[in-house]
């Protein structure tokens, strides 16, 4: 099984804020193929916060539809 222990937040891999790990479940075979990072809220705000500089500060408002 993977083992993952990092987020990949604002474009590289961060560690989190706790040390919770969440298994992610294989859908075809309903068998646990990784074990990887939880995020918590404090994970989450990181995160959000990035997605929201990219947008204001990056390429993406200004690209034609």
């Amino acid at each position: 099984m993977q083992e993952h222990d990092s987020l990949f937040i604002a474009g590289g891999w961060a560690a989190p804020s706790t040390d919770r790990r969440i298994e992610v479940i294989c859908p075809y075979t309903e068998e646990p193929i990784a074990r990887v990072a939880a995020a918590a809220p404090p994970d989450v705000d990181r995160a959000v916060a990035a997605a929201r500089r990219a947008f204001d500060e990056g390429p993406w408002p200004r690209l034609d539809p």
